[in-house]
C-alpha cells in the first residue's frame, strides 16, 4: 500500500475530480500530480467516509441553517439561551447507552459538559478518556478503549459496531481525520461534524457513554468549523436527541449497506468498512434535526425560559432547575393548577414558591401561551 510503482506520473491536458460534486458532497480540491486528479474526498488516506448528494441533503445545504441558528440565538440574552438549551436537553434527554443512564441527573451532567464543549480536545486518547469519564457515572468510568465485543443491552447495541481488536487503529484513523479538517478550510461544517460523530458511534470506542460523547463531538466540531458563532452557547447537537427512532433508523440504514439482507445487523464488520462507509443517512438525519431545532424547538425553548426562567431563578438553591421545569410542565398539563393529591410530589417547594409558579403558569396559559412544546 505504501510502495510506489516504478511508472511515470500520468500526464494530460487537465485534471479531473476524484468524486463527482453533482453526486457527492465533496471537500476542498487538492491537486495530486501523480494520478493527475483533484483529491476532493472528505477525509484523509486512512479515513474517508462518503456522503451522497441526495436531493434532501442538497436542499438542506442550500438553506442558511447557520444563519438561522445564529439569529435565533441572538434573539435573547445569554442567560435565557443557556436556560433554553438546558430545557431542550432535559426534554429530549439521552436514551442511548443505558449503562451511562438516561435520567435527569445524566442530562444535567451532559449539559454541564456542553457548557465547556468549545474547549474540548478530541485528537488524543487521553483527552477522550477524560471526556468519557465526565459524561458517565463513576461506576462506568473507563481508562482504555473498549476491550470486549459486547455492549449494554440497549436498542443501539443491536447495530453493527467495530471489533474490540480494531478499536485502537480505527480511533487513530478517526483522530487523524479530525486533525486533517482542522488544518484545511472549505468543508461543509454540518456534514463533517455528522460524519465524525457517526463514525464515532459505529466504532464505539467505549462500553458506555458513546452517544453522550457524540453530542459533544457534534457541538465542538460545529463550533470549530464556525457553524455556530464563537462564544455563543447554541447547542445544535441537542437536535439529534429529539427523535430516537429516526436516529436508530439512520444507523440501521448505514449498517444495511454492509448487510443488504438486513437479517442480522449485529456484529463487527472488517475494519476498513468503518474507514470508508456511506454516512449519507446520518448526515440527512443531523441536517433535518438541526432544521427542526432552529425553526421550532429552540424558539419554543427560548419562549419557555423567557416566561418561566425568572421563577426558576427565584427558587431556593437546594431545588434544582430540573425539578422546577418538571413542575411547570405538569402544571401546563393540568391547565395551571395541581390537584391536591399531586401537590405532595412537590413538598420540597416552599408554599409561596409553589403558589407563585402556579400563578405564573395560569397567567401564561390565559395570555395565549401554547404549551405543546413543553410536552
Amino acid at each position: 500500500m505504501e510502495e510506489q510503482l516504478d511508472i511515470p506520473d500520468l500526464a494530460g491536458p487537465r485534471y479531473i475530480d476524484l468524486l463527482d460534486p453533482d453526486l457527492h458532497v465533496t471537500g476542498p480540491r487538492r491537486r495530486i500530480p501523480r494520478q493527475h486528479v483533484y483529491d476532493n474526498l472528505l477525509g484523509c488516506r486512512t479515513f474517508s467516509p462518503l456522503v451522497r448528494r441526495t436531493a434532501r441533503i442538497a436542499d438542506l445545504l442550500e438553506q442558511n441553517l447557520a444563519g438561522e441558528a445564529d439569529t435565533v440565538a441572538a434573539s435573547c440574552t445569554p442567560s435565557v439561551l443557556a436556560g433554553a438549551v438546558h430545557s431542550i436537553f432535559l426534554k429530549f434527554r439521552v436514551s442511548g447507552d443505558t449503562s451511562a443512564g438516561s435520567g435527569t441527573d445524566d442530562a444535567e451532567r451532559l449539559v454541564s459538559v456542553v457548557m465547556r464543549s468549545a474547549g474540548l480536545e478530541l485528537t488524543n486518547k487521553e483527552a477522550l478518556v477524560r471526556l468519557q469519564n465526565s459524561v458517565v457515572d463513576t461506576k462506568h468510568v473507563e481508562t482504555e478503549w473498549r476491550s470486549a465485543d459486547s455492549l449494554p443491552d440497549s436498542e443501539e447495541a443491536s447495530l453493527a459496531f467495530a471489533s474490540a481488536n480494531d478499536v485502537g487503529i480505527l480511533m487513530n484513523a478517526w483522530m487523524e481525520f479530525l486533525r486533517s479538517i482542522e488544518e484545511v478550510e472549505g468543508f461543509e461544517p454540518v456534514v463533517m461534524a455528522a460524519v465524525a460523530a457517526c463514525a464515532f458511534l459505529l466504532i464505539r470506542p467505549f462500553a458506555a457513554g458513546n452517544r453522550e460523547m457524540q453530542v459533544l463531538i457534534l457541538d465542538h466540531l460545529l463550533s470549530m468549523l464556525r457553524f455556530t458563532s464563537p462564544g455563543r452557547l447554541c447547542s445544535v447537537s441537542a437536535a439529534t436527541l429529539r427523535d430516537d427512532e429516526e436516529y436508530v433508523e439512520a444507523l440501521n440504514r448505514i449498517s444495511a449497506t454492509a448487510r443488504p439482507s438486513q437479517s442480522d445487523l449485529r456484529g463487527a464488520m472488517p475494519a476498513d468498512w468503518y474507514r470508508y462507509f456511506d454516512a449519507t443517512p446520518f448526515v440527512e438525519h443531523v441536517l433535518e434535526s438541526i432544521q427542526a431545532l432552529v425553526s421550532a424547538d429552540l424558539p419554543a425553548a427560548i419562549r419557555f425560559f423567557t416566561i418561566f426562567g425568572p421563577a426558576f431563578r427565584a427558587l431556593p438553591e437546594d431545588i434544582a432547575t430540573q425539578r422546577a421545569e418538571t413542575l411547570v410542565r405538569e402544571l401546563l398539563r393540568q391547565n395551571g393548577s395541581l390537584p391536591s393529591a399531586e401537590r405532595a410530589n412537590y413538598a420540597d417547594f416552599p408554599s409561596d414558591c409553589l403558589t407563585r409558579i402556579e400563578k405564573l403558569v395560569w397567567e401564561a396559559l390565559h395570555n395565549g401561551y401554547d404549551p405543546q412544546w413543553s410536552f
